[in-house]
């Protein structure tokens, strides 16, 4: 019939057609070229290999060439290319922080400078500002002190911890069941005043109670994480504490991997060593070669002109006049 598996219609099924059967010979090289050729051609990309094991088992690899997780093919990265790896290019920052690594967020420091005073006395420094803002928040905080059963004439220490919270944060869906009230939160509003205006001189005053914090999606490695999960093989471990920073994106902590963000977490001195420990194959080897050196030329003229000290992703503008000036002179050693 048309259908002699029984298969169902509207589900998924997975079909594996074998392509070839054979005992690996040093002269099956060609052999085994074409038959991978061939089921990659018919699996669309995908390719199951079976290997006989000496106590009879077989163990199945899955390989994929479409730069995908082979088990989860949903999960896929376009070919790597060197802009992904650049966070000057919109194809490698995070998309987030438009690879800067922090983002300008409301300071809860600087909303409540003094909790001393009442939110009647201007505790909220933003909303304090004599005019028409002053009582157009003044009504809304009134209505908070309402909900959640604060007063609004004693300072703001006096307030309980969760509603110190949501007097800043917003309430959660849990506050709001607790407390049968929602509130959006100082900071929030501030955040949508912020975007809202098109006014330059509210953004200008608006932006004296804000400060920049690390970027919650890159954690300040400012590249995206589909360039944090590349790596490259090492003969000796990271320096301690490089690989767990790493496993804060839930990637792997090993210490004998190393991805872009390592190297910069390095020192100058730390990374040549690093260069000079890359496990890599006779034909990587071979195609490595000249960047390798480069490379490792490049970090010596900086150690030879005193920095060996300096991190990598160190930013410029914490670097002393002296620091700047041999990096310029490591520079100019090295072109």
């Amino acid at each position: 019939g048309e259908n002699p598996l029984g298969l169902a219609r509207y589900e998924q099924h997975t079909i594996e057609a074998v392509v070839d059967r054979l005992v690996v010979e040093d002269d099956d090289r060609q052999r085994l070229t074409e038959s991978i050729e061939t089921a990659l051609n018919v699996g669309q990309g995908l390719v199951v290999v079976s290997a006989g094991q000496a106590e009879g088992a077989w163990v199945d690899r899955v390989y994929s060439e479409k730069h995908a997780c082979a088990a989860h093919p949903q999960c896929a990265i376009e070919e790597l290319e060197p802009r992904l790896f650049s966070f000057n290019s919109p194809f490698g920052a995070c998309p987030d922080c438009s690879g800067l690594g922090s983002v300008v967020e409301f300071d809860e420091q600087a909303a409540l400078p003094d909790d001393e005073k009442s939110l009647q006395k201007g505790a909220i420094a933003p909303w304090a500002r004599a005019g028409p803002i002053k009582v157009h928040f003044a009504r809304k905080l009134r209505r908070f002190c309402r909900r959640f059963g604060v007063s609004y004439t004693e300072p703001v220490r006096t307030f309980p911890g969760p509603i110190r919270r949501i007097l800043l944060h917003g309430t959660t869906a849990r506050d709001e069941d607790r407390f049968g009230a929602t509130w959006p939160g100082v900071l929030p509003e501030l955040r949508r005043w912020w975007e809202k205006t098109e006014s330059d001189f509210v953004k200008e005053w608006l932006s004296q109670f804000m400060t920049d914090a690390p970027c919650p999606t890159c954690l300040g490695d400012r590249l995206r994480i589909e360039a944090l999960a590349v790596f490259l093989p090492l003969k000796a471990p990271l320096p301690e504490g490089v690989a767990r920073q790493r496993a804060r994106h839930g990637l792997d902590d090993d210490p004998r991997l190393a991805n872009i963000a390592d190297f910069a977490r390095l020192t100058i001195a730390q990374a040549r060593q690093v260069v000079q420990s890359l496990a890599l194959s006779e034909e990587q080897r071979a195609i490595a070669a000249p960047i390798v050196r480069e490379v490792g030329n490049r970090l010596g003229f900086l150690e030879s002109v005193g920095l060996e000290y300096l991190a990598l992703g160190r930013r410029t503008g914490s670097l002393s006049g002296g620091e700047a000036q041999r990096i310029r002179l490591g520079t100019q050693v090295g072109s």
